[in-house]
């Protein structure tokens, strides 16, 4: 994964953010991993303020983050909550 900026470095209006992301979305260009990151990125949310809009503990969303967890389903859709994205399965092709 490519390395991320800090919450307060970003630089962009939240509707830029916002806009990127879901461009990059529907391009199909993030892992999950990315996607939950960018998508807190894109909140404008550090770890802390967003294990609490998620009610996932920080220390899930750290490993997470850091590739050091798989968390579940469950825990996945909570990190995404409140985004319009959900969770499928699909055929490689």
């Amino acid at each position: 994964m490519k390395e991320v900026k800090k919450v307060s470095e970003l630089k962009n209006s939240r509707k830029e953010r916002r806009q990127d992301f879901y461009h990059k979305v529907e391009k199909g260009t993030y892992s999950l991993r990315q996607a939950i990151v960018a998508y807190r990125y894109m909140l404008g949310k550090n770890q802390t303020d967003f294990a609490e809009f998620t009610g996932v503990p920080i220390r899930t969303i750290q490993d997470f983050e850091q590739g050091k967890a798989n968390p579940t389903l469950r825990t996945l859709e909570k990190m995404l909550i409140g985004s319009g994205l959900e969770i499928s399965v699909k055929r490689k092709g």
